[in-house]
């Protein structure tokens, strides 16, 4: 009996990383600005597959995975960000504002990208300050 519970238990954990990676993997192919079609036509599969790892209905293979880390300019572990074994806490849905940030940033040539970013951390922490 125990270990049929272990089992299961076990196959729900599995189900719950991969709803939780699928998660991640449409967030941050919104980030970039990518739709379904055109991430899947960059990794050669069809958007119903994309759409089917997104939404954890189908398990994404390490090479795949490590592709999409390719494509998306992300490290693996980011498709992992905020999975533990405690409650999850749902991820925070981004405002228009932020897409245009984003989209912003990631049009800058790197020596800008890195000053914006020093002039944002020097902004926040003067008004954390204030």
């Amino acid at each position: 009996m125990t270990e049929f519970i272990k089992k299961q238990s076990t196959k729900e954990s599995r189900r719950e990383t991969d709803r939780h990676v699928g998660k991640q993997l449409r967030r941050i192919r919104n980030l970039r600005g990518l739709s379904q079609q055109a991430l899947a036509t960059k990794i050669n599969l069809t958007f119903q597959q994309l759409q089917k790892y997104e939404w954890g209905t189908n398990r994404i293979s390490a090479s795949v995975l490590y592709e999409f880390s390719q494509i998306l300019e992300v490290p693996i572990a980011e498709f992992y960000k905020g999975l533990s074994t405690a409650q999850k806490e749902p991820l925070a849905p981004l405002s228009k504002d932020h897409y245009v940030l984003i989209e912003i940033f990631d049009s800058a040539p790197k020596n800008v990208q890195k000053a914006l970013l020093r002039l944002l951390q020097a902004s926040n922490e003067a008004f954390k300050n204030a």
